[in-house]
């Protein structure tokens, strides 16, 4: 007689699981798109959470870091998203700002004047529309932190510098996690640099005090012939944050 192991998963695994299929319908994303979610989800139920037997996660077990599982972030409570805005570490840059908050693109909060030759288009959008341009330059294999992004991706944006572009200011993407209780968010940004092109970017995350707050994010760079691309990262989270980037 065979018997078939059973799973044991920790608490944060299962909320994962249940986090993943009660909001699964309103994920953004097609049919196809939904497929993929679905194997990247069964890749993490074989898998579980990686630990320290994991090589790749020998020095950060995070099995036994992350004991629990926040729910998926809706809408920012505006108090909470404008105490998050206003604590901006470089106020005195002049730069051009891609805002999004809790996964969400926001236009009526960014700024991309002085930028000529580039698109923004919340990641939602291209998923619904051209679900393809996403997910191109890589397979989650057997990542499990790149497979929880595919599964619960919520938003993010897609980044196109047209070929030979030069925008004059660098371009931070401010990615915003507000909440009044403990949030989870899930981002993919897909940045397409044309041949020739030369830009800056800046790549910032920051977040409410005082809430155990967990962000997983994924940058798809694509770099065309001759271009030149500047890339720097800022995070200045609350204590309380877990964060996890590919």
């Amino acid at each position: 007689m065979t018997v078939e192991p059973r799973t044991i998963r920790t608490k944060a695994e299962e909320a994962i699981v249940a986090e993943y299929m009660a909001t699964r319908p309103r994920l953004p994303g097609d049919r196809a798109v939904r497929a993929r979610r679905d194997a990247a989800l069964s890749l993490f139920e074989r898998s579980g959470l990686p630990h320290r037997r994991v090589e790749a996660w020998k020095y950060t077990d995070l099995r036994a870091l992350m004991r629990t599982a926040a729910p998926l972030a809706g809408a920012a409570p505006v108090d909470a998203l404008a105490a998050v805005a206003e604590r901006d570490p470089i106020a005195g840059l002049d730069r051009a700002q891609v805002v999004v908050v809790n996964g969400v693109f926001m236009p009526e909060l960014s700024d991309l004047l002085g930028v000529d030759g580039v698109t923004v288009e919340g990641l939602a959008d291209v998923l619904a529309r051209e679900p393809a341009r996403v997910g191109q330059l890589f397979d989650d294999g057997e990542d499990t932190a790149m497979a929880l992004n595919t599964a619960l991706m919520q938003g993010g944006v897609a980044v196109t510098v047209a070929a030979e572009a030069k925008p004059a200011r660098p371009i931070e993407i401010v990615h915003l996690t507000a909440g009044d209780g403990p949030v989870a968010v899930f981002t993919r940004d897909v940045v397409t640099v044309g041949a020739h092109a030369s830009v800056r970017f800046i790549e910032s995350h920051r977040g409410s005090e005082g809430i155990a707050y967990q962000v997983n994010t994924l940058t798809e760079l694509d770099v065309g012939r001759g271009a030149k691309v500047a890339w720097a990262r800022l995070q200045t989270e609350a204590e309380t944050a877990q964060h996890l980037a590919s």
